[in-house]
């Protein structure tokens, strides 16, 4: 319906523009190739471009442009810095967000690499069964870095200043990244595509509450509760002390077979 108003205010647009130039320009004359070169035919004519842009976008694209590049650039940036949790974004998820993230920011003519990166991202979270939320608190529970490793063997006063000041910058991060979620992106797709509708957005109930032990409980209700997840260090320590990290915070059971560790289900 929009589109539609957008289409009919640009044909009158266009009509009052050219009733302008024949008053003004040959009143008398019909107009010809010369009087079509002059600076206030052009003048309206870019005025018609700009009128025809906005037609289809909304918006104006210099609008657009600079929204878009800032938010996606500061998403970039904050992933690229990254201390401890690297493992977070190094998974098909993780890795398929980048990619999305980067075809939006240098979307080809037609749209086809953007729209094939929300595909692919659309298609790892539904493998993985999860929401982009829920993963990435997944992920940042079962991470094996040296400040998870390091908090499953000493109290929090006990570690390094260095290193909990690291965690606590990934942890800031990753909550900026955490709001960037299905359906913004899946609106930011629409845009910079032009589609008509936007991708369909990836969700389903939360898994967590399956998993749950009390502690892990009591760590969510925090978690939620906070402005900066930065300030969620200690509870973390806590967790990692009591369910570990990496392998051995998602399996209970390992097999020696043919050399190596096997995990059972």
């Amino acid at each position: 319906m929009k589109t539609c108003q957008h289409g009919k205010f640009t044909l009158i647009c266009t009509l009052i523009a050219l009733q302008i130039i024949r008053k003004t320009l040959c009143p008398c004359k019909i107009l010809t190739p010369l009087t079509i070169l002059t600076p206030v035919y052009i003048e309206f004519l870019v005025f018609i471009l700009f009128m025809v842009k906005y037609t289809y976008t909304d918006e104006p694209m210099s609008t657009i442009n600079t929204s878009f590049h800032t938010k996606v650039q500061f998403l970039q940036r904050q992933a690229a810095s990254v201390l401890l949790y690297q493992s977070v974004l190094q998974t098909e998820v993780g890795i398929g967000f980048l990619a999305l993230l980067q075809a939006i920011r240098y979307t080809d003519g037609d749209g086809r690499n953007c729209l094939q990166a929300y595909g692919n991202y659309f298609h790892s979270l539904a493998s993985s069964q999860q929401t982009w939320e829920e993963y990435l608190i997944r992920q940042i529970l079962l991470s094996d870095n040296p400040f998870t490793k390091l908090a499953q063997k000493r109290e929090f006063t006990d570690l390094p200043s260095a290193l909990v000041a690291a965690a606590q910058h990934d942890l800031q991060i990753l909550q900026n990244l955490y709001e960037c979620n299905c359906a913004i992106l899946s609106v930011w797709v629409q845009t910079v595509c032009h589609l008509p509708v936007s991708p369909v957005v990836w969700y389903q109930e939360s898994q967590l509450q399956q998993i749950q032990t009390v502690i892990l409980q009591d760590l969510m209700i925090t978690w939620q509760q906070l402005e900066n997840w930065g300030d969620i260090i200690r509870d973390l320590v806590t967790y990692y002390q009591h369910q570990g990290g990496g392998l051995f915070a998602q399996y209970r059971a390992f097999r020696w077979e043919t050399g190596h560790w096997h995990t059972l289900s």
